[in-house]
């Protein structure tokens, strides 16, 4: 049954294929340079995810939708649950999207494209964070909670610096090797 082997090729070729071209795309975001600018507006920066990390979401849900469509369509009543995996892939990358960052006067704001906002003041902030491995910098209010700008955003330098000066808190650098991890902390000096 020619029809039948062909079937199981795509069907076990596709998530193969899918998983070497996320790899791949995360290897090429990280190693690329930031050339995307954070959009000033009055009295505030706003930080979105870059151009790159959007269209890749977007095929990545076109790429889901045409494999729901195809198992749908072609697959027998007892695999109609890989259509259902699809869905729930769908309804997964639509949590994954990366927040919008906003630096204002009062703080810094991290927006969900579903709405969902969250806000730390500036003088709630108690730590500055930066992961070397990661490339991330984590900005940690007194109640735990967590706001990060990732490889993704725009500018990392300008978000880093505008932080450290709104807050004057040491910074803590973390460079992650294999098992072993050391912090080093920055203490804040006044650069005027």
């Amino acid at each position: 049954m020619p029809g039948q082997t062909l079937k199981q090729l795509v069907v076990l070729a596709v998530p193969f294929l899918v998983l070497i071209v996320h790899v791949a795309w995360r290897f090429w975001v990280r190693t690329r340079p930031t050339v995307r600018k954070a959009n000033p507006d009055a009295g505030r920066t706003v930080f979105q995810p870059m151009q790159e990390i959007r269209a890749f979401f977007l095929l990545t849900a076109f790429l889901i939708v045409c494999f729901f469509a195809y198992c749908w369509s072609s697959c027998e009543p007892r695999e109609r649950w890989l259509g259902y995996v699809c869905f729930g892939l769908l309804l997964g990358l639509a949590f994954l999207y990366p927040r919008t960052l906003v630096i204002d006067m009062q703080g810094v704001v991290s927006r969900h494209w579903l709405g969902r906002e969250k806000i730390i003041r500036w003088e709630d902030v108690a730590e500055l964070h930066y992961a070397m491995d990661k490339r991330s910098l984590e900005i940690r209010d007194k109640e735990n909670r967590t706001i990060v700008h990732r490889i993704f955003h725009p500018e990392p330098v300008t978000f880093r610096d505008f932080a450290r000066d709104r807050t004057r808190l040491p910074l803590k650098i973390t460079h992650r090797r294999s098992l072993k991890s050391r912090t080093i902390e920055l203490p804040y000096r006044d650069q005027r």
